[in-house]
């Protein structure tokens, strides 16, 4: 899988406060929302998270502890979304979501990103909604 995931497509907010990570970029894959989601659904997330060595931390949330992160990765696994939560920068959060083929196999995610205020707890579940309408 590798240590970081590609941003393919971006879309930039119309708000004027927002966190834009642009097309083509690389960002740490235990660091953000996308990645964790790819992570969680891996065959063998013990395995890939073994393999990316040591875990970088970016801020105090980044979950830079191996047992820590897999252990996101079972809730993650069990409710169907991720959450990046100030994890690559502070402020910043992300919801996630995988995109499958018709077979059922992960290929890719989803995700929105923003501030935390935009982002509060209490908008996650319209959220997850919105981005599971969109890949279905």
């Amino acid at each position: 899988m590798g240590p970081h995931v590609l941003i393919a497509a971006h879309v930039p907010s119309s708000q004027p406060l927002r966190f834009d990570a642009g097309q083509g970029s690389r960002v740490p894959i235990h660091a953000s929302a996308m990645g964790k989601m790819l992570l969680a659904l891996s065959g063998d997330p013990d395995a890939e998270v073994a393999a990316l060595g040591t875990l970088k931390r970016f801020t105090r949330q980044t979950l830079a502890d191996r047992d820590a992160l897999l252990a996101d990765l079972v809730a993650i696994r069990r409710r169907g979304w991720s959450l990046n939560d100030g994890e690559r920068h502070d402020g910043v959060r992300a919801l996630a979501v995988a995109i499958r083929t018709t077979s059922g196999v992960p290929t890719s995610a989803i995700a929105v990103q923003g501030p935390a205020l935009r982002l509060a707890d209490d908008r996650l579940e319209s959220v997850y909604a919105d981005l599971r309408d969109a890949v279905a």
